[in-house]
């Protein structure tokens, strides 16, 4: 009988029970919480492609990336157990488009609980245009003075052309490439 008067006890109770078991989980996800630490790291940013377009736009060297973990995981962190990219390798016409970046971790950074990882930016707005190949001629400047009793009449440039190859619009600006050379000790 005992025992059944202890249980009408702790039910006749049980909102305050509840309650409490509420405010204790709240704690303990509230401290756990508070207790990670941030660490602030600067990771290159590489530009993946399929060879038939590529990127326009000026494209930032590196993102911020932010985590948060507990303190001697989110400390052993370096930068070579993270990849950040963009991949515009499936566009298949030009223009302008919002691509995210994307990242790529290290098995030591994926074995890591818990951890949050952020990347500053998220995504960015690039210009995608045609890959194009194309052969331009290269001009020769002379420099230097060509030794006494001596003159330059004619040459011959091997290669006379140079392989570009680049964005449509970039490489159809390119008319012609410059050489310096210098002709100083010519005869």
């Amino acid at each position: 009988m005992k025992s059944s008067f202890s249980l009408k006890k702790i039910f006749a109770n049980w909102p305050e029970i509840v309650i409490c078991f509420l405010v204790a989980l709240f704690l303990y996800f509230y401290y756990q919480g508070n207790s990670l630490e941030s660490k602030n790291i600067s990771i290159p940013l590489e530009l993946r492609d399929n060879g038939q377009f590529t990127n326009v736009s000026r494209l930032p060297k590196y993102v911020r990336i932010k985590m948060r973990g507990k303190g001697e995981d989110v400390t052993s962190v370096k930068t070579e157990d993270i990849e950040a990219f963009i991949d515009i390798s499936n566009v298949t016409n030009e223009g302008s488009f919002d691509f995210p970046i994307e990242l790529s971790f290290s098995e030591k950074l994926t074995a890591i609980t818990p951890i949050e990882v952020e990347v500053e930016p998220s995504v960015l707005k690039l210009k995608i245009e045609e890959k194009i190949v194309d052969y331009v001629p290269i001009e020769p400047i002379f420099t230097g003075k060509v030794k006494d009793g001596y003159s330059l009449n004619n040459y011959v440039l091997v290669p006379d052309t140079i392989k570009i190859s680049g964005a449509k619009s970039h490489v159809e600006a390119i008319k012609k490439m410059r050489q310096m050379i210098d002709d100083t000790g010519m005869n």
